[in-house]
């Protein structure tokens, strides 16, 4: 079977975005039916035939800017590098890039693309949340009413406290490690850090701490190897 894939990728690749290919990325892992992943960034602009009851715009933007157009194609690939770097093959994955209302352009793509599966990232941290955006209207819910196949949300987990940092960290390397199975990794504590920061926090001083300790628990566990190089201490999944 050659099932398709689409995912909304936003002009941002925010942490929604960047979970929901994480997500994907694990959902394309053999056996998977799903043979091909198609990327879909759209560029917020009028859609004169969407711009009716609640969710009418004003008329008098009608195009994108360069800029956009730029960011668009930014976020495009590198949500393709994203899937790549987590072992996906580049010939699975297509990029399209369209413009106007996001939810109706999506619903569009999945329909003219003839794709088995659509997949959006989310803010909401619960299902409750979840459904009370349905309720007062979001793109995943205009999607969710109008798409042409399922529809699958991914939602981001919740911003651990301080203290359970280091279980964070550890538990974000060990399935970055798993998706690299095969594959030379080589990580720093500050790396760690920035790469796997939970949701609206900065890596600071406490979070490489924390991601110190977590790669330490990881080589005391046989899962990686410590090494000093240029001074600089690295684990090594070797």
């Amino acid at each position: 079977m050659n099932k398709r894939m689409l995912v909304g990728i936003d002009l941002e690749v925010s942490s929604p975005t960047q979970q929901a290919l994480q997500v994907v990325s694990e959902l394309l892992e053999p056996p998977s039916s799903y043979q091909q992943v198609v990327l879909l960034t759209v560029i917020p602009t009028l859609d004169p035939s969407y711009a009716r009851g609640r969710y009418r715009v004003p008329l008098s933007y009608l195009g994108s800017t360069t800029e956009q157009r730029r960011q668009a194609d930014h976020a495009l690939r590198s949500a393709c590098l994203a899937l790549t770097q987590r072992g996906v093959a580049r010939e699975r994955i297509e990029l399209h890039r369209r413009e106007g209302e996001p939810a109706a352009e999506i619903i569009k793509a999945a329909q003219t693309l003839d794709v088995d599966c659509i997949v959006l990232g989310s803010h909401e941290h619960s299902f409750l949340q979840t459904i009370r955006r349905a309720v007062v209207g979001s793109t995943s819910h205009q999607v969710l009413r109008h798409a042409p196949c399922p529809l699958m949300i991914v939602i981001l987990p919740r911003t651990p406290p301080h203290c359970d940092l280091v279980a964070w960290y550890e538990e974000a390397v060990t399935r970055y490690l798993n998706a690299q199975a095969g594959r030379l990794t080589v990580l720093t504590p500050s790396a760690v850090a920035h790469m796997f920061a939970p949701l609206h926090r900065t890596a600071g001083r406490k979070e490489i701490a924390a991601a110190t300790h977590a790669l330490e628990r990881l080589s005391n566990n046989g899962l990686l190897c410590c090494q000093r190089i240029n001074g600089e201490m690295c684990y090594i999944n070797d």
